[in-house]
């Protein structure tokens, strides 16, 4: 599912402030990079984030497991 299915353009401060969380994480992807992942991490950022609710669902927990796993497979065709 994309995230920006039928939700209008972000724009203004809105745009500002995501890209200002963007950068962060990105920073802090940078700094842990040797302990853990990036693509991992990045996958990880793509997906909706599990609260506790859907934390608690073996179903929901299934899902977003496949969907990372998806989303890895996707970005990491060019790494060894």
């Amino acid at each position: 599912m994309d995230p920006g299915t039928g939700a209008p353009p972000i724009s203004g401060v809105g745009l500002e402030q995501l890209m200002a969380r963007f950068e962060a994480a990105e920073r802090h992807i940078k700094r842990v990079n040797h302990r853990l992942d990036g693509t991992l991490l990045r996958a990880m950022m793509d997906l909706p984030p599990m609260d506790e609710e859907r934390w608690a669902s073996a179903e929901a927990r299934q899902q977003w497991g496949e969907a990372l796993h998806r989303r890895i497979d996707n970005n990491s065709l060019d790494l060894p």
